[in-house]
């Protein structure tokens, strides 16, 4: 079965195309691999480290406000969309 893609525009004016929601992880998976970086060159992009964006990837814990609008300011990506809420 195929899967429907959802396309965003961000404020780079890339498209970035997402996955349907995941129940197990946050759109920030999507997102850095869209912009082809690694746990390590995304996490020294936002100020947090690598473990942290593996427990986001992997739900064990929430971007918090800060993170959140780092992940907004670097990619124009909205905090409702990186936590899976909107598309």
């Amino acid at each position: 079965m195929i899967k429907k893609i959802r396309t965003l525009l961000n404020f780079s004016g890339k498209q970035l195309h997402l996955q349907p929601k995941s129940p197990r992880k946050f759109r920030t998976v999507e997102i850095r691999k869209h912009h082809n970086l690694s746990r390590v060159a995304f996490a020294k992009k936002i100020d947090v480290t690598q473990q942290v964006v593996a427990k986001w990837e992997n739900r064990q814990c929430e971007p918090n406000a800060h993170s959140l609008k780092k992940i907004y300011e670097c990619f124009g990506v909205t905090p409702n969309v990186i936590l899976g809420i909107e598309d």
